[in-house]
């Protein structure tokens, strides 16, 4: 069984490819429908060179919110942000699932109305 498993992974493996090779990834928002992919965004990313902080920081530039109340899950895990999608075993073509932390995101919006009220 585990030897069909390991066939398994190398034939989705990406073949041998430059580490700066761009890559194709689509990410999908957390809550959407099953089959619904009206919402996914196209991400293009450098195939070992990329980190999950270094996509999320586009991503939020690309959604406009906080890059800090961001999550990109694969297989129902968070990936962490030190780790390239590569090492989190990305491949292109695959769907990455974006999930926004609200409670996280609405905290920071009222630190923002706060410093402002100071200002």
């Amino acid at each position: 069984l585990e030897g069909c498993r390991n066939a398994l992974r190398r034939a989705r493996a990406d073949p041998a490819i430059a580490p700066d090779e761009p890559v194709p990834l689509t990410v999908r928002p957390y809550d959407v429908t099953p089959g619904d992919v009206s919402r996914d965004v196209k991400y293009v990313y450098r195939h070992a060179l990329t980190t999950v902080a270094e996509a999320k920081k586009d991503l939020a530039r690309r959604l406009r919110t906080a890059e800090e109340a961001l999550f990109l899950v694969m297989s129902g895990r968070a990936l962490e942000d030190r780790k390239t999608l590569m090492e989190c075993g990305v491949c292109a073509g695959y769907v990455v699932y974006l999930k926004t932390d609200t409670k996280k995101l609405a905290e920071m919006q009222d630190r923002d109305e706060t410093f402002e009220a100071f200002e």
